[in-house]
């Protein structure tokens, strides 16, 4: 009976130990968002937003998106990088990295007009 007690304990410890980050974009948009592959330390910061798809329209896994980049010093305004007319494509992938100077650079992959592309 103490063997099962205490695999319970170490069981329970595991698991608490182990429980996952969640992080919210709540503050900078209402629009379900799926964060670039980035380091949490930048100052700028890439989300890819999904536009609302049409009433009855399956929204998963090819919702048509913009890639937007946001300030966290709030110094600069957001703004949408991809596509630049302000349109909504297909956006696959999104990696943001940024410099000592913190420029951001960002590469898009997308599959605008059935076929795949990278964009930097």
């Amino acid at each position: 009976m103490n063997f099962i007690r205490c695999s319970v304990l170490v069981t329970l410890a595991i698991a608490s130990a182990a429980e996952a980050r969640v992080l919210s974009y709540a503050p900078y948009t209402d629009r379900v968002s799926i964060p670039a592959v980035q380091s949490r330390l930048n100052r700028h910061f890439v989300l890819v937003e999904q536009a609302p798809p049409p009433f009855g329209a399956p929204s998963f896994p090819f919702t048509p998106s913009q890639v937007v980049l946001y300030d966290s010093k709030g110094l600069q305004e957001p703004r949408v990088i991809f596509p630049q007319d302000g349109s909504t494509t297909l956006v696959n992938n999104a990696i943001a990295r940024e410099d000592e100077s913190e420029v951001p650079v960002v590469l898009i992959e997308t599959t605008a007009g059935n076929q795949g592309t990278w964009i930097l």
